[in-house]
């Protein structure tokens, strides 16, 4: 069979005003005709100049040194300007990471689609290739502009563009790294049906290593320009023969034991000015040969590693153990939140929460999960006295907090998803990190400096980062002056917002690391909200799951390792256990909510009819609290 795709030593430098990055070091690659394909890798690693590579989308000061890259025998760089758009049009589908930056925000969807599928486009075409990607009322879709379509569907937009003309070959550069897992699923069964349809071959360029292997034949692993390790997934996820490999597998959490520490992957990718000496992943890996790492690139794997001789995982620092009889420094009584949108005489009331009873005790993590929608940043804000409550009542250390009550100033700290958003472009590290010492007017400016030294400290970050700006950083750096931030007024309560969910896996797991050890140091309060519940459970004591505004299920951390009861506990967790993905896997969106019965049986595999008229309550089982009508059946599966 005739390769569809064949990259040969391919080699690419950015031109920047800094100097020359070596993007690509020799990269080579062989896909198959409708094979699936997944690249995975760290930030840096190339895997998106190589996919770019493909359909020649690499920005204008990108430079190809040497090497090629082929489809189907014809090199993308020898093509004229008309070739190269004929290939993009008619071979080639590209589904990007962010869906908002793909489409045009002054165009309506259906013009949009129209495009894609030509001159000869007619408007039931669009309805029909809008349905074929799983959008309904479809009519209101086309007429929409992005910004009123939802992550999801925007992403199915994006989609149905890319199969517009049955491509032989889709390229989806990190498709749903901003989504929650079960949409990630469902976006990933989308593409994945519509590729074996239309007989394509696809490529998956990802930094999680267990949704590739779910999804892709192959699986090839990229570092520092260059492929490393290249083979079946099983293969590649169960006997990994690159040190790179082995390492991104033993970051990623999910496959630890309770009171096993993460170990995360040391240093940051290289950022190459070109052509590496010697093996440029020996400085941050434990089987480097220091006589020989320098000297030439292993033609493959350097060896084979048994698992019995990889290192063990180390010992986690111990979360201190919680006296249930303390008195909590939060605690949410009955608590509902409503809001209202559109104009007087047309408002709409939406229910954020409905009715949450939990309380936080002092030296507690609770971790809560959930889908987007599901009420927990919601109840994060609600914690810090950011919005009021519509119904019940919320106490910070025994007195009543909210928008119109005087604030426990400098007790209180938050950390957000993005980093970019609490650090300002203009503003040097130290400035940013003082401002919270700077509005309690505490401290004189010499005073504030050393402070913002030791907490720098504090997160792994010498003296010399006070001095940079934000774009001078890496995005586990301004998580971590993030956190400082948080940190600098020594508060009793943190909420930790989505903190490691835009960052890679070896990143994450630094992260997840410091945050656990900073708690059992400092013994501060937090609230750890993510849709991710390998990293929660990680960090967390305690663990509580909401959604639809409601909880779900509440428990110990350690009963999420061993076996969550609640079927929406399991269905977050099919990323961690392959093995449950087609007995709990849920329906729809979070949308889908049933006004009576339990709110989530429209979704739920496991729902009968007494879901859909009697609501659930919480109710003891085992250690935890559960509600749900099958609880012990969905516990013994």
């Amino acid at each position: 069979m005739t390769a569809l795709l064949v990259a040969e030593d391919l080699t690419i430098d950015y031109i920047t005003p800094r100097g020359t990055v070596r993007a690509l070091d020799g990269a080579t690659l062989t896909l198959e005709p409708g094979t699936s394909l997944g690249l995975v890798g760290e930030s840096g690693s190339g895997k998106t100049t190589l996919g770019m590579a493909i359909g020649r989308l690499l920005p204008s000061y990108a430079r190809r040194v040497w090497g090629d890259l082929s489809i189907d025998g014809r090199s993308v760089f020898a093509l004229d300007d008309d070739g190269i758009a004929t290939l993009r049009r008619d071979r080639l589908g590209f589904v990007f990471q962010s869906p908002m930056a793909a489409l045009d925000p002054t165009m309506r969807i259906g013009r949009q689609v129209s495009f894609s599928l030509g001159d000869r486009a007619r408007g039931d075409d669009v309805f029909t290739l809008l349905r074929k990607v799983g959008l309904a009322d479809v009519e209101h879709v086309a007429r929409a502009y992005p910004h009123e379509l939802s992550g999801g569907m925007a992403q199915r937009v994006v989609i149905a563009m890319a199969i517009a003309r049955r491509p032989s070959l889709i390229v989806a550069d990190e498709p749903t790294a901003s989504l929650d897992a079960s949409i990630r699923d469902q976006i990933l069964d989308l593409l994945m049906a519509l590729k074996e349809e239309a007989g394509a071959a696809f490529i998956l360029l990802s930094h999680e290593m267990s949704v590739v292997a779910r999804y892709c034949d192959m699986i090839a692993v990229m570092y520092g320009g260059r492929v490393v390790e290249h083979g079946p997934s099983a293969d590649v996820l169960n006997q990994p023969t690159h040190p790179y490999t082995r390492a991104l597998l033993e970051a990623a959490p999910g496959k630890e034991r309770a009171g096993q520490r993460l170990s995360p992957i040391p240093g940051v990718p290289p950022v190459l000015s070109g052509p590496s000496a010697g093996c440029s992943f020996a400085p941050r890996c434990r089987w480097t040969e220091r006589d020989r790492w320098h000297a030439t690139w292993p033609a493959a794997s350097p060896f084979a590693i048994a698992p019995r001789q990889w290192p063990k995982h180390a010992t986690a620092t111990p979360l201190p153990r919680i006296d249930a009889m303390t008195t909590p420094i939060i605690d949410a009584r009955d608590v509902a939140v409503d809001y209202t949108s559109g104009p007087p005489w047309d408002q709409r009331v939406t229910n954020a929460i409905k009715t949450v009873t939990i309380s936080i005790a002092p030296g507690e993590t609770l971790g809560l999960v959930g889908e987007s929608g599901s009420g927990k940043t919601t109840l994060g804000r609600l914690f810090l006295g950011l919005v009021a409550p519509s119904a019940g009542s919320v106490q910070f250390d025994g007195e009543p907090i909210g928008p119109r009550r005087k604030p426990p100033r400098g007790q209180l700290s938050i950390v957000l998803q993005q980093p970019e958003w609490a650090l300002n472009p203009r503003l040097k590290v130290a400035t940013s990190v003082a401002e919270p010492l700077s509005i309690l007017g505490r401290m004189s400016a010499a005073e504030r400096l050393a402070e913002v030294r030791r907490s720098l400290e504090l997160v792994g970050l010498d003296a010399s980062f006070a001095a940079r700006y934000p774009h001078e950083l890496s995005g586990g750096q301004r998580q971590r002056v993030s956190i400082a931030r948080a940190l600098i007024t020594e508060p009793r309560f943190i909420v930790f917002d989505e903190a490691v969910s835009a960052l890679d896996v070896s990143v994450q797991t630094q992260v997840l690391n410091l945050i656990k050890d900073l708690q059992s140091e400092h013994n501060f309060s937090a609230l750890f909200i993510s849709h991710d519940l390998a990293a929660t459970r990680y960090v967390s004591h305690r663990m509580a799951v909401m959604y639809a505004g409601e909880l779900m299920e509440v428990g110990p951390a350690d009963l999420f390792y061993a076996k969550p009861q609640h079927p929406y506990s399991r269905a977050l967790g099919v990323s961690i256990s392959l093995k449950d993905a087609d007995v709990f896997k849920l329906r729809g969106t979070v949308a889908d909510v049933s006004p009576v019965g339990c709110p989530l049986n429209l979704r739920c595999p496991w729902s009968i009819d007494r879901c859909r008229t009697d609501k659930p309550v919480l109710r003891g089982l085992g250690e935890g609290l559960i509600a749900c009508h099958r609880a012990e059946e969905v516990a013994a599966a």
